[in-house]
């Protein structure tokens, strides 16, 4: 993907590419890469992708990287093991409770805690 200003290109070797103007269409529903008037715009584009980045290479660094992901999660999925974050909270910090002084309810509102 590649984003001048308000114009924004995206490109893959096995898909079509896909070039948005931002500013008249924000959530990206018009594909105007094979529309004629922007044909150099996005020729340019796909010729700086192409220039800059070896793209072959990070195709092959992501293959490997998702097969090394599904290696793992099967293995993952038999010994029950979560990879989500969960912190560890207080819920007594996480709420005010209504049976405390106006004052305390206010200094326990604020953020960061006021102690």
């Amino acid at each position: 993907m590649i984003r001048r200003r308000n114009k924004k290109l995206i490109a893959g070797e096995s898909d079509a590419p896909l070039y948005f103007d931002l500013q008249s269409d924000p959530v990206e529903l018009r594909n105007l890469a094979n529309d004629p008037v922007y044909e150099a715009e996005v020729r340019s584009l796909l010729s700086e992708i192409h220039s800059k980045w070896d793209v072959p290479a990070i195709k092959q660094r992501v293959v490997e990287s998702q097969r090394r992901r599904h290696t793992v999660i099967p293995t993952a999925l038999e010994q029950n093991l979560c990879w989500d974050y969960q912190p560890e909270t207080n819920a007594g910090d996480a709420y005010i409770r209504n049976n405390l002084e106006l004052y305390e309810i206010e200094r326990r509102s604020r953020f960061p805690a006021v102690k």
